[in-house]
């Protein structure tokens, strides 16, 4: 019986420094899963700021292709005015030239137009380019954080696993404990026959 109690003294000692073990190992991997929240938290903002800064460069562009459309209205009623005024030429010289001045510069105003829309279409592109950089990174970050839950949930079901052993090794310990003891009582009891 002395026998059967120290070794499972020692199989509970194993056991609970198992469990000790494993402990550790699911802290670690509770804090490796926070920090990979905070970094899937991060990545999700700056996505939010991201389609927030596509939302305002396409809001702009279509803003400035609005400008671009009424100055090429304008343009062609421009032109329509200077063509009538072709055919006068022979007695309104003068009003052909205020025309042809008008056109040129809403000639410059649509150069100026086109490049302002040239860039804001640039900067559009980035945007959807940081935001396709920022759902690679945030699926990364989300793999990673699904993986390292398989392992918890791994780790939470090895502890429990150990937790049913270190239980059933304490049940054996204590019958073998009442074992002795009623050994010890039958010894003591034989030994007063």
């Amino acid at each position: 019986v002395k026998e059967e109690r120290e070794a499972l003294r020692k199989q509970e000692k194993e056991v609970a420094d198992a469990a000790a073990k494993q402990d550790a190992k699911l802290q670690e991997a509770l804090e490796e899963i926070t920090c990979r929240a905070q970094q899937f938290s991060q990545v999700q903002e700056e996505h939010e700021t991201c389609k927030r800064k596509e939302k305002e460069a396409a809001d702009l562009a279509a803003e400035e292709g609005a400008k671009l459309q009424e100055a090429l209205d304008e343009i062609t009623a421009r032109d329509k005015q200077l063509t009538q005024v072709q055919e006068e030429r022979e007695t309104c010289n003068k009003q052909e030239k205020e025309a042809a001045d008008l056109a040129a510069e809403e000639g410059a105003k649509l150069q100026e137009a086109l490049r302002e829309i040239t860039t804001r279409d640039q900067q559009l592109t980035q945007v959807k380019e940081e935001r396709e950089a920022l759902r690679k990174q945030e699926k990364e970050v989300a793999d990673a954080a699904a993986k390292q839950d398989a392992k918890l949930q791994e780790a939470l079901e090895e502890i429990t696993c150990r937790a049913q052993q270190f239980s059933q090794v304490q049940e054996e310990h204590e019958t073998c404990k009442r074992k002795e003891k009623e050994a010890a009582d039958l010894a003591a009891e034989e030994g007063a026959k």
